[in-house]
């Protein structure tokens, strides 16, 4: 029980203290350099509550729509692909309107995460994750997605604020 609540614990102390949506200048400002593989930067994550976060600059949100072809369960070392989408009322929710997303599996029982390799589709205005299962079987991790208004001066940030962010976490099981 200890454990548990030890890596419970790491994992939220980990959640709470980052975020790739306030990255600043860790992320380029160059669209062309993340175009096909956003991963050149350390994972971040955060969570937060959308009516309190400050940044916010309109009653609309943007949000993840849909998660297509993931799994609650893999083989050990076997290729984990998906795709997410984005939604908003008022524009595409595109890396040309300055979105982005970033992946990062974790492992609660040794707080330890990995980050996944994220290429956004134009011509689809998708993003597509991929990852390798872990080997070792019989664990359970998260994978915590995060869609967010990477660059000042964008569609995104005139909309909604610079650095804002939407948080998805998906359960994952390695038999």
């Amino acid at each position: 029980m200890k454990k548990i609540f030890a890596a419970l614990f790491a994992f939220i102390v980990l959640t709470a203290t980052h975020s790739p949506a306030t990255a600043g200048s860790a992320v380029p400002d160059n669209p062309s350099a993340v175009a096909s593989a956003n991963t050149d930067y350390n994972p971040v994550v955060t969570h937060m509550n959308v009516r309190e976060h400050k940044g916010w600059k309109a009653t609309e949100r943007y949000a993840f729509s849909y998660i297509i072809v993931f799994h609650e369960i893999y083989n050990p070392e076997e290729p984990i692909e998906f795709t997410v989408e984005g939604k908003s009322d008022a524009l595409y929710v595109d890396e040309a309107n300055g979105f982005s997303v970033f992946a990062t599996m974790f492992d609660l029982s040794r707080s330890v995460g990995s980050r996944a390799t994220v290429e956004y589709d134009a011509g689809r205005r998708i993003w597509n994750i991929k990852l390798t299962a872990p080997k070792d079987s019989g664990k359970d991790y998260k994978i915590v997605l995060n869609l967010f208004c990477r660059k000042n001066n964008t569609p995104c940030a005139d909309t909604y604020g610079y650095g804002t962010q939407i948080d998805k976490t998906l359960s994952l099981r390695v038999r």
